[in-house]
């Protein structure tokens, strides 16, 4: 009777297999068929099995031969690795792991742009237009991760050239243009950087306008400059954070905008008039926010308000030779370790440097209503050095000097008025003012040749703070790496004759050498 039956053994196994794999690819694919996908793979494999026992003599004689045994192996291996790799797609579409294994995180989402995200409090979608012939890969990424922090962040991709009345709507420029949209509000970004999209949405979703104004008269740094003196880097930063930037002087209008958000007094290297500072005065006693930076070698400004508010800067410059960087020399301390502060609570581990800084002090007798408080100091073995002759050795000159550690960078906040009785503080408005001691902390120059240094960071969170926008504070999304090897000739050389020459020859030699003992 076995042997009646062995001829229907070759159509069983057929059978089974062709079974087992529809059950496959229905199961992959997430299909259905006539009949459900577990039943037709218990169904297909049984059927394999049945044809075996069908046709047992030919089974035995075949599981005996070497190629079929380890045939076998491998087909078990194989099986083995298929449901492993099965089981690790099934646990992958139930749980979510994401992790960025790049050195600098350049894949995921810095902490500001998450915390935009969970606080959004209305609706921000993305509008994608891109054509068949653009990559979407890089711009379909970062929306996703978007997505991934925020039910309020919704995205979709449109080909303009088959729906062109949905750019026209959106006021889209270009094809690879995203349009952010949030109540009524849109924004295009043209590059698909974390800084286009953070910027877009901030623009979208801002109530109400945030602007910079820069005092301008006394040769300050100059905003639209290039050159290693200027702004333009710090600036363009500015606005992608969604602050408008503009210029005045008050030896021209002696009142300040009630647009300003923040004042900016940079580098002056002449005084203030009278008029100038009487119009600052009544604006920070009007709770206004102000960002002083003085530079060594120029008169300190505005000392008298100021003093007002219980600070001042001293007349020297800082030499720190236990703490500074390479490539820097002990006149640009760098600190790593920062007062806890909304401005700094989120810089642990990074490095800011102070170039050619002078330090700032509380004034004696200060008022008690202001609270002056240090962000960044220099390293306990420095000292403010009183001799401003750079041309001399600097050295530390006891009772004349300044011993360390010193202030580099000062917070002062206040009710304002000054005068303003406990009962009204509740209700007056909150005075606030930064004091850096150099205005090269965030000049061209200086974002540029010290690449690692956290100085626009600090810069940044500090504008943030007087704009009373804590939850902007944070880290800036980090820029793609640009890894150079850079060889001397002599390493150019080594490198061409161990690739070009030694290695292939090696091989070459060993090829041969086998080759004549084989022959």
């Amino acid at each position: 009777m076995q042997n009646r039956f062995a001829a229907y053994a070759p159509v069983v196994f057929w059978v089974g297999v062709v079974v087992l794999i529809f059950g496959v690819i229905l199961t992959v694919g997430g299909g259905r068929g006539p009949i459900p996908t577990p039943y037709m793979l218990v169904g297909g494999a049984a059927l394999v099995v049945l044809s075996g026992l069908l046709n047992i003599t030919a089974s035995r004689r075949l599981m005996g031969q070497r190629s079929v045994r380890y045939g076998s192996n491998a087909l078990v291996m194989t099986l083995a690795f298929l449901a492993i790799l099965g089981l690790i797609n099934f646990v992958g579409t139930r749980r979510t792991w994401r992790q960025d294994f790049t050195a600098n995180q350049q894949f995921s989402l810095s902490l500001q742009t998450i915390r935009i995200l969970e606080g959004l409090k209305q609706p921000v979608k993305a509008t994608a237009f891109y054509t068949q012939d653009i990559p979407t890969q890089e711009a379909q990424d970062r929306l996703k991760e978007y997505a991934l922090h925020s039910a309020q962040f919704t995205y979709e991709f449109v080909n303009p050239n088959e729906h062109p009345e949905t750019a026209i709507k959106l006021g889209a420029t270009r094809a690879g243009g995203i349009v952010f949209e949030s109540g009524g509000k849109k924004q295009e970004a043209t590059a698909v950087t974390e800084s286009d999209f953070t910027g877009a949405i901030l623009k979208v979703t801002s109530d109400k306008p945030r602007v910079v104004v820069f005092l301008t008269g006394h040769k300050e740094r100059d905003l639209n400059g290039f050159g290693d003196d200027g702004y333009s880097t710090m600036r363009a930063s500015l606005e992608k954070d969604n602050y408008s930037v503009s210029t005045q002087s008050l030896l021209i209008s002696n009142t300040i905008p009630l647009s300003a958000t923040v004042v900016v007094l940079a580098g002056p290297q002449s005084a203030l008039s009278d008029s100038e500072s009487q119009t600052l005065s009544n604006y920070l006693d009007q709770g206004g926010h102000l960002l002083v930076m003085a530079d060594i070698l120029q008169p300190a400004p505005i000392p008298d308000l100021l003093a007002k508010w219980g600070v001042k800067f001293d007349n020297d410059y800082v030499v720190d030779p236990a703490s500074y960087i390479q490539g820097t020399t002990p006149l640009a301390p760098a600190v790593a370790q920062y007062s806890f502060s909304s401005i700094t609570q989120q810089m642990s581990g990074l490095i800011s440097v102070f170039p050619l800084v002078r330090s700032i002090k509380t004034v004696e007798n200060a008022p008690t209503n202001p609270s002056p408080q240090e962000i960044a100091q220099s390293s306990p073995n420095s000292w403010g050095e009183t001799n401003l002759d750079l041309q001399t050795q600097a050295r530390f000159d006891d009772g004349k000097d300044f011993a360390g550690p010193l202030d580099l960078m000062m917070t002062v906040e206040a009710t304002a008025p000054i005068s303003a009785t406990a009962a009204d503080a509740s209700s007056a408005r909150k005075t606030r003012l930064v004091l850096v001691g150099t205005s090269e902390l965030v000049s061209n120059v200086t974002l540029q040749r010290i690449r690692g240094a956290a100085n626009l960071d600090l810069f940044l969170n500090a504008v943030n703070w007087l704009a009373e926008e804590e939850s902007l504070i944070s880290i800036r999304p980090v820029a793609p790496d640009q890894r150079l090897v850079v060889m001397t000739e002599d390493q150019r050389r080594l490198v061409f004759l161990l690739t070009v020459i030694l290695v292939p020859g090696l091989v070459l030699v060993t090829g041969f050498s086998v080759w004549w003992r084989r022959r």
